[in-house]
C-alpha cells in the first residue's frame, strides 16, 4: 500500500476512534469549582448556569458526529502530512481538539483537567515522532511554535483578559506544539487563521444572536485555525512566497 494513502488511513482512524470516544472523555471532566463565567455588568439578563459535562455527553449523537468531524479532519490533514512522524501528536490533537471545542462552545470553558495531562503525553509523541524520523532538526520548531502561538495568546489575555479565558492561552500552547513540529509556516497560518475565523465568527454568532452571552468562546475557532494551518499552512506560505 502506498505510504501516502496509509498515513490518511491511520489518521482518518484516530480521528474516528477518538471521536467515538468523545463523549466518555466528556463525561469523566469534573464540574469546576469557582469558575463559573461571570456576570457581565452591561448584560441586562443574568448568565445562563453552566451546562454539566454529563449533559453535554448526553447529548444525542455527539460522538459519531465528533467521529465523522474526526475521520474528516483526519484524512486531509494526513493527505498534507504523508508519511511522517508528525502523524503521531496529529492523531492525538484532532480528537482532542474536536473535544475541547465542543465542550469550549457549550461552557466557555477549557478544562484544565483535560489540557494539563495532553501537554505531557503530547511533549512525549512529538519525541516519538522525531525518533521516527530520526531527526531532531524539528524540535526547536516545536519549541518555538509553543512559545510563539502560546505567548500571543497570553499578550491577548494580558490586553484584554475579559475577552479571553487563560484556558484559551493553554489551548494555544498545545496547538503550537503540534504545529511548530509540521514548520514556521503551519504556525503562522493556523494562528493567523484561529484568530480571523473566530473574529468573524464572533460579530456573526452576535449579529444573528446566536449567543446571549457577551463572550465568545474562542477554543472552537483555535481548533478550526490550527486544522488549517496543518493543511494548508505549507503551501498557502509558499504560494505567498515565502
Amino acid at each position: 500500500m502506498d505510504t501516502q494513502v496509509l498515513a490518511v488511513l491511520l489518521l482518518a482512524l484516530a480521528g474516528l476512534l477518538g471521536g467515538l470516544a468523545g463523549p466518555t472523555l466528556i463525561a469523566r471532566i469534573p464540574e469546576p469549582l469557582g469558575e463559573e463565567p461571570e456576570p457581565d455588568e452591561a448584560d441586562s439578563e443574568p448568565p445562563v448556569p453552566k451546562e454539566l459535562y454529563r449533559d453535554i455527553a448526553a447529548l444525542p449523537r455527539l460522538g459519531w458526529w465528533l467521529a465523522l468531524a474526526g475521520l474528516v479532519c483526519g484524512a486531509g490533514i494526513g493527505a498534507r502530512i504523508g508519511w511522517h512522524g508528525a502523524l503521531l501528536p496529529w492523531a492525538l490533537l484532532i480528537p482532542l481538539g474536536l473535544v475541547l471545542a465542543v465542550v469550549d462552545a457549550r461552557t466557555r470553558l477549557l478544562p484544565t483537567w483535560l489540557i494539563a495531562p495532553s501537554y505531557g503525553v503530547l511533549v512525549l509523541l512529538v519525541l516519538l515522532a522525531a525518533l521516527c524520523d530520526r531527526s531532531a532538526h524539528q524540535l526547536p520548531g516545536t519549541f518555538f511554535g509553543w512559545l510563539g502561538l502560546g505567548g500571543f495568546y497570553f499578550l491577548l489575555w494580558l490586553v484584554y483578559p475579559r475577552g479571553m479565558g487563560y484556558g484559551d492561552v493553554r489551548l494555544a500552547g498545545l496547538l503550537g506544539l503540534a504545529l511548530g513540529y509540521l514548520g514556521w509556516e503551519q504556525v503562522v497560518v493556523g494562528g493567523y487563521a484561529g484568530v480571523l475565523i473566530g473574529g468573524l465568527g464572533g460579530v456573526l454568532l452576535k449579529m444573528f444572536k446566536v449567543l446571549r452571552e457577551r463572550t465568545v468562546p474562542f477554543g472552537p475557532f483555535m481548533v478550526v485555525g490550527a486544522f488549517v494551518g496543518a493543511g494548508i499552512g505549507g503551501q498557502l506560505m509558499s504560494s505567498l512566497g515565502y
